[in-house]
């Protein structure tokens, strides 16, 4: 009888430590975007590439009629593992691309999932974060 409890004690404890000890599940990657300019961005356009494929989202990634005022910043999620995203973002009504950023960037960085930070300032979007690089 006792090896039968000291067995299902250990089972317990092996179970409970698998199951909170693994993290393995895919998460997505943060891209923050942040405005210093001195207009609101009307327009945030998000395309991944992934697995050699460019995924096009041409759409406003922005609810209808919603902006990021000037000094904010919104945070949209991009798919996990993506090696590169091209950023367009626009600052007037019409919703023309007045500035765009290819670029690359690391899922994990060091081991972290760690947020990429687009900031733009009216002529252009630099980026950080996830060993992100613009591609010229």
């Amino acid at each position: 009888m006792k090896k039968w409890v000291v067995a299902a004690v250990v089972s317990c404890i092996f179970l409970i430590t698998l199951s909170t000890g693994c993290n393995n599940t895919i998460k997505s990657k943060e891209l923050i975007v942040t405005n210093s300019s001195s207009y609101p961005i009307t327009l945030v356009s998000i395309d991944q590439n992934i697995s050699k494929k460019m995924i096009n989202y041409s759409e406003n990634a922005l609810a209808n009629g919603e902006t990021i005022a000037v000094g904010s910043s919104k945070t949209f999620n991009i798919a996990p593992y993506s090696s590169s995203t091209n950023l367009k973002i626009s600052y007037n009504a019409n919703k023309y691309v007045d500035q765009y950023l290819y670029f690359t960037y690391d899922y994990l960085f060091e081991g972290n999932n760690e947020a990429i930070t687009a900031t733009f300032n009216g002529t252009g979007i630099t980026v950080s974060g996830s060993n992100a690089t613009p591609v010229t």
